[in-house]
């Protein structure tokens, strides 16, 4: 039988044309090489501007270091995998433990930059003059190496069996934990439940805490200033700078959309198997995750004024030394 009769019968029992095969590989990659683009825009913007660096920017500069590295590397070498057991090729399942247990740390170390970000801005906002010794860089630095801690320690015991193991399926890798080991239980809660609790309690405050500001400030009650904040009267507290907070809107949206396209995959799996058990479904579902890591800079882009005006000075730069290199070349 040659590659081109197996690719239809492939096809043709995993329920996808070549149509939808090709659809969902140009989207990926697509995807991809535009997510690429975006998070190493955002990378290049921090290490030129120092004051992108200031209070979160470092923890945000280390999530958008996980989506590039996801676009970049992860996401097309699984894009190719299913392509190439489509087109009939016999992928060695062996390949699902270096490759997606790669994947999958980097994953859980964003997923946890996305909980320490909340922590960051729930210090911010809700206790502002402590915020200066809970931003310090070693604190930091100590949040990222937590980060990378948890993805190692939940995701590579994993790929030795011990809480489960890394499978393929069409090409697709995946994981399939033991639910009946009490470790394994606890990495896949360390994995999502924990920093999903984290994320969603830190915006549920932010946004009662931002609310109750706007509720004092439409009552137009002036605050007096005490050592560079600004403090309500009586028991009302310290108020954060309208920079802390517009940076704690800018991350609320981000969170938003992480869940708005994290979540549908996981809730299919568990509510709908059945579902997600149809391979288009199974298929285009992988598609949101990429959208939700190649996106996600706009939205620093768009709330964040700080993120526009050193990207229009950086372009300024890039223009007027492309103009100089022209000018000396007539």
């Amino acid at each position: 039988m040659n590659r081109s009769q197996n690719f239809s019968e492939r096809i043709i029992s995993n329920d996808l044309s070549f149509t939808s095969i090709a659809a969902w590989f140009g989207a990926r990659i697509g995807l991809t090489v535009l997510g690429s683009i975006l998070n190493f825009s955002i990378l290049l913007l921090v290490y030129v501007n120092k004051r992108l660096r200031a209070g979160s920017g470092i923890l945000i500069a280390h999530l958008v270091a996980c989506d590039f590295v996801s676009c970049f590397v992860h996401v097309p070498i699984n894009t190719a995998m299913p392509l190439a057991h489509a087109l009939g090729y016999n992928l060695p399942r062996e390949m699902c433990t270096y490759v997606y247990c790669a994947y999958t740390v980097t994953f859980v170390a964003g997923t946890w930059t996305e909980s320490c970000l909340g922590l960051n801005r729930f210090v911010a906002v809700c206790f502002p003059q402590h915020y200066r010794y809970f931003a310090a860089k070693k604190i930091t630095h100590g949040m990222i190496l937590f980060c990378w801690v948890i993805g190692l320690s939940v995701q590579v015991p994993t790929a030795f069996g011990v809480t489960g193991s890394f499978a393929m399926s069409n090409g697709h890798c995946h994981t399939k934990i033991d639910v009946v080991s009490s470790y394994g239980v606890f990495a896949l809660a360390v994995s999502t439940y924990v920093p999903y609790t984290i994320i969603g309690s830190s915006c549920g405050i932010i946004l009662l805490q931002t609310t109750f500001l706007k509720f004092y400030r439409k009552r137009k009650i002036q605050p007096r200033s005490v050592m560079g904040e600004e403090r309500l009267p009586k028991t009302v507290g310290i108020i954060p700078s309208e920079r802390r907070m517009a940076v704690a809107r800018m991350l609320i949206a981000s969170f938003v959309w992480y869940f708005l396209w994290n979540s549908p995959a996981p809730i299919l799996t568990s509510r709908w198997p059945k579902v997600m058990a149809i391979q288009s479904v199974n298929w285009w579902m992988r598609v949101t995750l990429v959208v939700r890591m190649a996106f996600n800079p706009v939205i620093f882009y768009a709330m964040g004024s700080d993120y526009r005006e050193a990207l229009t000075a950086l372009l300024g730069m890039l223009a007027a030394r492309h103009g100089q290199i022209f000018s000396r070349t007539k």
